[in-house]
């Protein structure tokens, strides 16, 4: 997967917004959520493997302790060749308090977020609970659970997905495998071998730089 920079982030109008230099070429994932929800059609298994195996390549290619920050639909651009996350650690740049007020404020874009993430706290677990909401909302078409609520039956998948929407991160899964796992065996795929592209580090990180982007070699 590739990491694009996004070279403003701000708080406008109590919404998080992200301003990029150009935006990718293809479809956002939201777009493609968006018309599956109106033709009331979920995504099958065999069509969001590849999309979650790139994401998982794509947080990997990550080292600790930094983290992405925002794995949304809206962050995730589509083409044939390829499936770009833009906004790289913008929201983990931003004051927590920010993030929690702003988040706090706007139940519908809270539910895509981690819980921890909305109390200011975040780690590379809530990237994987966020590929999991997409995938909650991929498959059911509907956003994930509240924090302590079930998740909705999904067959094999319920447990991996159960997983990693853990509302405590110390409990959370600490791996997107299982969920890459049972995609693969409902759609009686092989798992996607995909390599996490080399990291390539920013000089700084602060709130008003632009920070670089990892990228494909």
């Amino acid at each position: 997967g590739r990491l694009l920079p996004a070279c403003r982030y701000a708080v406008q109008g109590s919404v998080l917004r992200a301003g990029l230099g150009a935006l990718p070429q293809g479809a956002s994932s939201r777009s493609v959520l968006e018309r599956r929800i109106h033709e009331g059609e979920p995504l099958p298994p065999e069509e969001l493997l590849p999309g979650v195996a790139h994401r998982d390549a794509a947080l990997t290619a990550i080292p600790p302790p930094l983290r992405h920050g925002d794995v949304r639909a809206d962050a995730v651009w589509i083409d044939p060749e390829r499936l770009q996350m833009t906004g790289a650690f913008l929201v983990p740049a931003l004051p927590p308090g920010v993030v929690a007020a702003v988040l706090q404020r706007h139940g519908d874009l809270r539910r895509r977020y981690a819980p921890e993430v909305v109390r200011g706290v975040g780690s590379i677990s809530a990237d994987r609970y966020g590929v999991a909401a997409v995938a909650h909302e991929a498959l059911t078409l509907k956003p994930p659970p509240d924090p302590g609520a079930s998740v909705r039956p999904l067959g094999a998948l319920t447990a991996a997905l159960a997983a990693l929407l853990h509302p405590d991160p110390r409990r959370r899964a600490t791996s997107l495998e299982p969920l890459l796992e049972g995609l693969a065996k409902q759609a009686g795929l092989a798992v996607p071998e995909l390599e996490p592209a080399p990291f390539k580090k920013a000089r700084r990180f602060a709130p008003r730089s632009c920070p670089l982007s990892t990228s494909p070699s």
